[in-house]
């Protein structure tokens, strides 16, 4: 028993913290925060620096390897070994809209759309729009084949209508934002100017 004892307190021992040394002058060095490593104290200065010469070096290209950079949300994101870049924010637009890669510039509904839900290209059709008829099903016996999609759709100038093989929406007027209920994501684009 007096072993287990004995071991018991070796383990607190160790786990005790060893006395602060002193300075030259006998007198304590200050104690750093309790919990606070130094890599949070690194982060808190991180942190306590002003964002605005953060971005102001960034725009300028001052900034050093090793420095803080900051994305621009506005900026579209760009996958530099493959080239292609994805939307900044997801717009769905009528047919007369613009389409194409949507950035801070220019504002254009994604022509390149994928659903994270069943996993297929978004389709677009250009002066339809959907019948109130369509519903989950049809679209899922019936995408990708046009042919067999037209029977729900009819003509509507100036609309688009979108699907994938789970959700559609149709468009009649303008850039709308996409709903949050449509789990549609920019497929990436091959270039800045991709139309």
């Amino acid at each position: 028993m007096d072993d287990l004892d004995d071991l018991l307190d070796e383990i607190e021992k160790s786990f005790e913290k060893p006395p602060l040394p002193k300075t030259k002058n006998n007198l304590k060095v200050k104690k750093p925060e309790r919990g606070k490593s130094s890599l949070d104290a690194d982060i808190d200065d991180i942190l306590d620096e002003d964002i605005d010469d953060i971005l102001r070096e960034t725009q300028q290209g001052t900034c050093a390897k090793n420095d803080v950079v900051l994305k621009k949300a506005a900026v579209p994101e760009v996958f530099p070994k493959s080239g292609q870049f994805k939307c900044s924010q997801i717009l769905l637009g009528n047919s007369n809209s613009p389409s194409g890669l949507c950035s801070g510039k220019a504002s254009k509904s994604c022509n390149n759309l994928r659903c994270t839900s069943c996993d297929f290209k978004v389709l677009q059709f250009n002066d339809f729009a959907w019948k109130k008829t369509t519903d989950y099903l049809f679209l899922r016996n019936n995408m990708p084949d046009y042919h067999r999609l037209k029977g729900n759709l009819m003509k509507s100038t100036g609309s688009r209508a979108y699907a994938c093989q789970c959700s559609w929406k149709s468009i009649s007027s303008g850039h709308v934002a996409k709903s949050s209920d449509l789990r549609w994501v920019c497929g990436k684009h091959k270039s800045s100017g991709d139309h």
